[in-house]
């Protein structure tokens, strides 16, 4: 037998060997998944900047059948905005797209129907754009616990009339990146933070997570802002630290772009998405208690499963170089 470790490994084999010091007797259970009824299930995220508004069909699935999603075909798929009605068309199996857009702050529904399924509705409204004001950043300000530099930023906002729904979220792209691949936008770099206005949430880890992770997103509202402007400082890590047996870990300073996204979203993607963080962190659970009670994720979906949400996305881009 033999361990792929990581840096919080060996804090993690210490507690359970402190803790389960016999693991002698292994018992089998098996499980006996309740009857499941198939659902459809709708998948619709809305980039404002996006030429087309994408939405998926898929049938849900047992828990222990999620290796393969079956798509949804020729299904009636509906958007409404101000009274008025655009019909999708179906480029791909289970794929439907709109060439109508909502506008900033307008509220829209979607609606599908299939023979076998019936019909499912999502409302959602699109948010208003956050106004940056300013973006500081520090790069390589310091090395932290497990190794890696990182980089502290402070952002200052411009408060919403009415209250806003933000996400940030940073991307390192190295050179090498730039030069000879496609960067993976959609992976995101580990954030960490003190302001009281997202630590306090109940999404936000604590420190007693076994094998934390740097949560990806930091998500909040600007509703407890009584300024007409107000900054939210924390720190990004890259990860790129390295192993090896002869020097243990050593720091990467990275070199190449900082990308930071600044976006104003919906409460649906909001309460959505904070919903997936929290439940992702009550699966690696938390020492001494173990895994946490399941946390049942938010859905905006009549007649069926899913969510229906939309996003205005700014971004800024840093050059980084290895000083």
């Amino acid at each position: 037998m033999f361990f792929v470790l990581n840096k919080n490994t060996g804090i993690q084999i210490f507690c359970i060997t402190f803790f389960f010091f016999s693991c002698d007797n292994v018992q089998e259970i098996e499980v006996d998944f309740p009857f499941h009824t198939p659902q459809m299930v709708i998948n619709a995220l809305y980039e404002h900047s996006d030429k087309e508004f994408a939405v998926t069909l898929n049938v849900s699935q047992r828990p222990d059948q999620t290796d393969y999603w079956h798509a949804v075909s020729d299904a009636d798929v509906r958007l409404t905005v101000n009274e008025v009605v655009y019909t999708a068309i179906e480029k791909e199996a289970g794929k439907y797209f709109f060439i109508f857009l909502p506008t900033e702050g307008q509220e829209y529904e979607i609606t599908a129907y299939h023979p076998q399924f019936g019909t499912i509705t999502a409302t959602d409204r699109v948010p208003v754009k956050v106004e940056v004001d300013n973006i500081m950043l520090t790069p390589n300000a310091g090395i932290d616990a497990q190794g890696d530099y990182f980089s502290n930023f402070a952002i200052t906002l411009v408060k919403g009339i009415k209250e806003t729904f933000i996400e940030i979220q940073v991307k390192f792209v190295s050179e090498n990146q730039i030069i000879n691949e496609i960067p993976k936008l959609h992976e995101f770099d580990g954030l960490t933070t003190n302001e009281a206005m997202i630590t306090s949430q109940s999404w936000y880890p604590s420190i007693l997570h076994i094998g934390r992770r740097s949560p990806r997103s930091l998500l909040f509202s600007d509703r407890s802002i009584s300024e007409n402007t107000y900054t939210v400082q924390f720190q990004h890590t890259s990860g790129l630290s390295s192993w090896s047996h002869e020097t243990g870990w050593q720091p990467g300073k990275p070199e190449g772009e900082i990308i930071v996204f600044i976006r104003s979203v919906s409460e649906n993607y909001f309460r959505y998405k904070t919903g997936v963080i929290e439940q992702e962190y009550a699966v690696t659970g938390v020492l001494l208690f173990g895994a946490g009670e399941p946390v049942p994720v938010f859905s905006n979906v009549q007649g069926g499963l899913g969510i229906v949400a939309s996003r205005i996305t700014n971004s800024e881009t840093f050059k980084q170089q290895n000083q």
